[in-house]
């Protein structure tokens, strides 16, 4: 039986034997791990990665558009890229787009895709990368945070002169009850209501006039989980 002594230069060993023959191992991600043995040295090739990865990020563009871009440094054999998404971190991973790659380079090369449809909360997204040959690897893991409505508030008029104030607010899907908060120009709570009810139009009016002077102030409405800011001006 031929015998293999293992030398101390990593991935050679001496032989004592005439015959060639090559062992192939498999590894992660299709790759092989090939020993080739000839009369005198056998020696160990393992297969490249398809792929050198930069980076990956992703970005909320709206409610229903998340944006993943990746990068490359080098590719061997590349035939396309799977976008993958997931609601858990580790597990449970879905194809949801395919991006054709740059087959071999030796350059950087950048790519991007659209998720329309990502869920509600924290969404994570991976790349999984498929050689011409059958072999992949991944990408590391990615989240992108939930989408957070912006609550935002305009004043009017503004400046008052000693009249109603209206406060036009955007960001909610549905008219709800707010309190609202108003501080002069030292910080001072000057003015306050809980559980205003807004309009179908999203305003609401209030009259703090009779109790303020003229100054400059600011708003502050709330609601169980957002707040908005806005300034104004009161005139004498």
């Amino acid at each position: 039986m031929d015998s293999l002594q293992q030398r101390t230069t990593a991935g050679y060993f001496s032989a004592h034997s005439t015959a060639i023959r090559t062992i192939s191992r498999p590894l992660a991600g299709g790759r092989q791990l090939a020993t080739t043995c000839d009369s005198y040295f056998c020696t160990r090739i393992r297969s490249p990665l398809p792929v050198t990865w930069v980076d990956v990020t992703g970005q909320r563009l709206s409610e229903n558009q998340v944006k993943i871009t990746w990068e490359t440094a080098t590719e061997v054999n590349n035939q396309y890229f799977e976008v993958q998404r997931s609601w858990q971190a580790t597990e449970g991973f879905e194809t949801i787009a395919t991006v054709p790659g740059g087959h071999t380079s030796s350059r950087t090369l950048r790519y991007e895709s659209i998720d329309a449809n990502p869920f509600a909360g924290i969404t994570y997204y991976r790349i999984r990368q498929l050689d011409t040959d059958g072999s992949y690897s991944f990408s590391k893991v990615v989240s992108v945070k939930g989408y957070e409505q912006v609550l935002a508030v305009r004043a009017f008029p503004n400046p008052a002169v000693r009249q109603k104030i209206t406060f036009q607010l955007s960001g909610l899907k549905a008219p709800q009850a707010v309190a609202v908060e108003l501080y002069n120009s030292r910080g001072m709570l000057v003015y306050q209501r809980k559980d205003q009810p807004l309009s179908d139009d999203f305003q609401l009016e209030v009259d703090p006039t009779a109790h303020l002077a003229a100054g400059f102030f600011f708003v502050k409405i709330r609601t169980n989980t957002q707040l908005a800011q806005a300034s104004f001006v009161l005139l004498p």
